[in-house]
Formats: C-alpha cells, structure tokens, sequence
C-alpha cells in the first residue's frame, strides 16, 4: 500500500501541467489591481485637466467684469464654466466659492484684531478691525462676491468625483468620492 502511494506521490510531483494555471491564479488579482488602478488615475487625471481648463476660462470672463444679456455676472461665469466641461464632468454638481480682497497680502489673512491677553488668538470682546463689514470678526478677511475692478478675486472650483471601480472605491476613504479642487487667483482688470 504504502508503495502505491509513493507511486502516485511520484507521478503527481512529476506532472507539471497545472502550474502555470496556479502561478496565474496567484498573479491576476495583483495585475487586475494595477490595471484598474492605472486606469481610474488617468480618469481622474483627465478630470482635473478639464476642471483647470474650465476653470480658466470662467474666471478669464469674471475678471473681466463681462456680464451676458440678461443673466448675472455669476451665471454668466458659471456658464463658461460649463461650457468647457466637455461633457465629461456634471455641471450640477459644480461647485464655486469665490472670495474678494484688496491686495493680494490680504488673502487668507484675518481681520485686524488687538491681542490684549497677548495669546495669539482672537478672544471674543477683543477690539477688531471689521474689514469685510460683516459685524463680526473672521479668520479671513475676504469677502464673498465677484468683486469690482482692481480687486482680487480667489476662485474655488470643486467638483466630487466618484471612483468607478467598485473595489477601489472601498479602498478610499469618503466611499470611494475624491474633490477635485482648483485655485485660481485674479486681479479683476479695470472695466467700468
């Protein structure tokens, strides 16, 4: 018996046909991962690509102060900017944050404020200096609006982008949702 069984023990460690079909079973998640993996990066490149793009383009008519026929400054920019999305990326889903300063110092930076316990940091009842007359102090200075000529303009442009691969969707945080997010700053030219 126990020659028997070294018998088909021997035939079987001779008998190779299998191996490659294991070695693959071993490698193919890996190169499935790699693939879609490349695959969805250049999708989400791509989308960024026409985010700037669009980006770009609407905020170069904002500066301008140029206003279409019977639509507001800010649908007219939100209208170039759905224009120039190709019909790759959802205009609903677009988002704009714009923010007006007098200088570009001024960006980010918070309202004036005098430290009287010298800690660093705005206390409520500390005297400050309301710069965007809003009545209460802001850790950034800068107002919301388009602004008028010569005034500098911060325009955030942000669209959620979802992974289309399911398992890699689960891999990243926010369910697989990415912001895609442009920067752009302005000076408005001096229209009337």
């Amino acid at each position: 018996m126990s020659g028997l069984r070294r018998n088909i023990l021997s035939r079987f460690s001779r008998d190779n046909r299998g191996v490659t079909v294991v070695e693959f079973a071993f490698v193919l998640p890996v190169l499935l991962f790699f693939i879609f993996g490349i695959l969805e990066f250049s999708m989400v490149f791509m989308a960024v690509n026409v985010l700037e793009n669009a980006a770009n383009t609407g905020t170069r008519t904002g500066k301008t102060g140029y206003q279409g026929q019977n639509i507001s400054r800010e649908q007219t920019i939100r209208n170039t900017i759905n224009q120039r999305l190709a019909g790759f990326l959802d205009p609903a889903k677009i988002t704009i944050v714009t923010r007006v300063y007098k200088a570009f110092g001024d960006i980010g930076r918070p309202e004036p404020f005098v430290d009287r316990n010298n800690n660093g940091v705005y206390d409520a009842g500390e005297t400050y200096t309301d710069v965007n007359s809003n009545g209460f102090w802001d850790a950034d200075m800068g107002t919301t609006g388009l602004g008028v000529a010569g005034e500098i303009v911060v325009y955030e442009i942000s669209y959620p982008w979802q992974v289309m691969t399911p398992f890699l969707s689960q891999i990243l945080a926010n369910n697989g949702l990415i912001n895609l997010t442009s920067h752009i700053v302005v000076r408005n030219e001096p229209y009337s």
